[in-house]
């Protein structure tokens, strides 16, 4: 297993509770391979020609499920994507693995929305982005600051 993981989440939820607030977070860590190999790739693409295809199958369900998961509602949110065949089980069955496609889009954005241009990019070895470790003139500082969390009542 390789050293680097994705780390995939939504963070913001808050609800009050009598005088205090509580911050909700809901994350998951994925363990990387050590390298990438075709069939990775064959995967992923075949995780978002499903993916592609229950959007367009079911846009609405689709949004109620994004919205669910914006009002905290995981519950909800489940019932419908089990409903629109959105689990693990049924992707896997259908030649793809969910996992795969959540690698390839979490790196795509790391790349995407990286302000450094990696390890070369003279700032000792590891970039100056957030995750870069020390280094860069712009360690931690990657854009704006991040909105203000909601609150739930």
């Amino acid at each position: 297993m390789s050293k680097v993981n994705a780390v995939i989440g939504l963070s913001g939820f808050q609800a009050r509770s009598g005088s205090f607030y509580a911050r909700r977070e809901r994350s998951v860590e994925l363990g990387l391979p050590d390298q990438f190999t075709p069939d990775h790739i064959k995967r992923m693409h075949r995780d978002l020609e499903i993916l592609c295809k229950v959007v367009g199958e079911h846009g609405d369900e689709w949004m109620e499920m994004q919205n669910a998961v914006l009002g905290y509602d995981f519950n909800r949110a489940s019932e419908i994507a089990s409903k629109i065949g959105l689990d693990e089980h049924r992707i896997t069955r259908q030649g793809g693995g969910l996992n795969w496609v959540v690698v390839g889009i979490a790196i795509a954005c790391a790349v995407l929305l990286s302000s450094d241009s990696g390890p070369s990019s003279g700032s000792g070895g590891q970039g100056g982005g957030e995750s870069g470790g020390e280094g860069g003139k712009d360690a931690g500082n990657d854009g704006p600051p991040p909105p203000e969390p909601r609150t739930t009542q």
